[in-house]
């Protein structure tokens, strides 16, 4: 299933089922903390309350991907479409979050320092996986040694960048 020689056997039917749930999963818990966001911050300017709920449908999308994903997987179908798409949607699902969780950790501390180090890790984060949307469509394009070797090293960085 693999295009190159891989150390791990390729991935089960059964793992693809338990990302999918466990996607399926965090986005019920999503909308639970939507849901209290909206009934304890109802002082919250009108702007921010429309980017929560943009947030909020955006990771609605990603969840259908990742379920359109998995099922085409399990199934044996192409998923051409959905590789190009998801880590597209992932990128755009943090570059939405993350500046508003670094908004409200400075809200909460009033500390210039907390926004700077979140902001710096933000950045480097997004760059890696921007880095590797891009390896990736290249690594899909040519099935040269190199490009896989590149494409895994920029996985483990940005997995690194990611914790």
């Amino acid at each position: 299933m693999l295009p190159f020689d891989s150390p791990w056997p390729p991935p089960s039917k059964d793992s693809f089922v338990a990302t999918a749930l466990l996607q399926a999963c965090s986005q019920g818990i999503l909308f639970a903390q939507g849901n209290t966001y909206f009934e304890r911050f109802k002082d919250d300017r009108l702007l921010t309350r429309i980017y929560i709920a943009a947030i909020l449908v955006v990771s609605v999308f990603q969840t259908c991907l990742v379920i359109v994903s998995d099922s085409k997987v399990t199934t044996g179908l192409d998923r051409s479409w959905v590789a190009w798409c998801e880590p597209l949607v992932n990128i755009l699902t943090a570059c939405m979050v993350q500046p508003l969780l670094i908004w409200r950790c400075w809200k909460v501390t009033t500390s210039l320092p907390v926004p700077i180090f979140l902001g710096a890790v933000f950045l480097v984060a997004k760059i890696l996986a921007v880095m590797q949307v891009v390896i990736n469509c290249c690594h899909r394009l040519s099935d040269s040694p190199e490009m896989i070797r590149l494409a895994h090293i920029l996985l483990i960085a940005s997995i690194f960048a990611a914790i």
